[in-house]
């Protein structure tokens, strides 16, 4: 599946794309929601997009709302709090996430923060 994943925090970008690569996915990596857009809008073909939600500028759940993302047929939010997004998320056709998702998000993230 070819992906497109937007961050603005490099390392997190490097970690998620790293494991997104070891499943099998062809990874484009960016740092911002504009550029997300930008790629889809040089006409770049993905399956999937994942973003963070907090980023400076345009925010992953406006993002997800713009043409250019609901042209991609798979769309994921990432946020240490997205439980709270299931509702606008399905309203425009995207993955909401479960509990267990959200455990395992938060946890790979103090996972991280340990090790900084």
């Amino acid at each position: 599946m070819n992906v497109l994943y937007s961050e603005d925090n490099k390392g997190f970008r490097r970690i998620i794309s790293d494991i997104l690569g070891d499943l099998g996915h062809i990874v484009t990596s960016v740092g911002s929601a504009e550029e997300a857009l930008e790629k889809i809008r040089q006409g770049e073909k993905f399956d999937a997009i994942v973003t963070d939600n907090q980023m400076l500028g345009l925010r992953g759940m406006e993002y997800l709302k713009t043409p250019e993302a609901q042209s991609i047929p798979i769309r994921i939010l990432l946020s240490l709090d997205s439980l709270k997004y299931n509702d606008a998320l399905r309203e425009i056709g995207c993955i909401p996430l479960s509990k267990a998702d959200e455990d395992l998000v938060k946890k790979f993230a103090d996972n991280l923060a340990i090790k900084k």
